[in-house]
């Protein structure tokens, strides 16, 4: 069984993917280690940030893939982590939609960013047969250690 311990894919791996995509000339510029830090960040923000259909084929594993029995990291799961490896903001929050702005008695109102969270739709489409539907009343989220409404 190939379970990943630090990123779903090698340097190498990602190293081919880019070498065929516009992103070739920004990977290329990434010494060895930054490539890697960047795949271990972007393989930690889709554990963190994605819930997944299924159950970790080995309980014990570090990564939420390989799942239902698979032996191997899905190909769709590896070109997540490519893409996302390309990301420099990871892990910070993205900002905030202003909604309302008043200059006079300076006013700002900033919208849930959550309601508007396409910030990586292609990511969220490439993984679209592992992840649970949205309910229609928005997708669900889960929050680890906090109950409660409002």
């Amino acid at each position: 069984m190939q379970v990943p311990q630090d990123s779903y894919v090698a340097v190498a791996e990602a190293d081919a993917y880019h070498a065929m995509r516009p992103s070739r000339d920004a990977w290329a510029l990434l010494t060895a280690d930054e490539k890697e830090q960047q795949l271990v960040m972007a393989s930690d923000f889709l554990d963190a940030n994605y819930r997944f259909k299924g159950k970790k084929t080995d309980e014990s594993q570090a990564r939420e893939f390989p799942r239902n029995g698979q032996v191997d990291v899905p190909v769709v799961v590896k070109k997540a982590v490519f893409e996302l490896a390309m990301q420099t903001d990871l892990s910070s929050n993205p900002e905030p939609y202003i909604t309302r702005e008043k200059v006079a008695v300076i006013e700002v109102e900033y919208a849930d960013s959550s309601a508007h969270n396409t910030r990586f739709a292609y990511i969220d489409g490439l993984l679209k047969d592992w992840l649970y539907k949205a309910s229609g009343m928005g997708a669900i989220m889960v929050a680890r250690g906090s109950y409660g409404c409002c």
